[in-house]
């Protein structure tokens, strides 16, 4: 009887680890890796990811599920005239910024990291060397208005 009993525990502890590391698995199959990339050499790029230290920034802190986040950074967005989302996933938003002189297209990301209760964003222009600091004072706004709601 002992032995069945035991048996039974031991049955029982790894169908818990096994369904337990399952969950884990497929909590990182949804969001995956950050898929934020490094800036670039040029000094138009801002990022909580950035290598350079001169175009690091902080992180914003979620203390609210991803979706809830999500739909804030969405209203903070909406916020600019100029932005429009350009794509979606789980964990991710892509917003798209055509400046209103020259017409340079600026793309911000956002990476939704459940793990760390992180928000990284990168703000960078497609082209060009210089932006006159326009993705960093945009970012500036966001992170203001992100501090203001919490």
């Amino acid at each position: 009887m002992e032995f069945r009993s035991l048996s039974f525990k031991i049955i029982s502890i790894l169908l818990l680890l096994f369904f337990i590391n399952n969950s884990l698995i497929c909590q990182v199959q949804i969001c995956g890796d950050n898929p934020i990339t490094d800036c670039p050499k040029s000094p138009n790029c801002v990022s909580t990811t950035a290598s350079k230290y001169s175009k690091q920034k902080l992180a914003l802190i979620m203390r609210k599920s991803i979706e809830l986040s999500k739909v804030e950074i969405k209203s903070i967005m909406a916020t600019f005239e100029e932005a429009t989302l350009a794509e979606e996933k789980t964990c991710y938003l892509h917003f798209t910024f055509k400046t209103k002189i020259g017409k340079f297209v600026d793309d911000v990301e956002f990476y939704f990291d459940e793990g760390s209760s992180l928000i990284h964003y990168k703000s960078a222009s497609q082209k060009g060397w210089y932006d006159f600091n326009a993705n960093k004072r945009r970012m500036k706004k966001v992170v203001a208005a992100w501090k203001e709601i919490y």
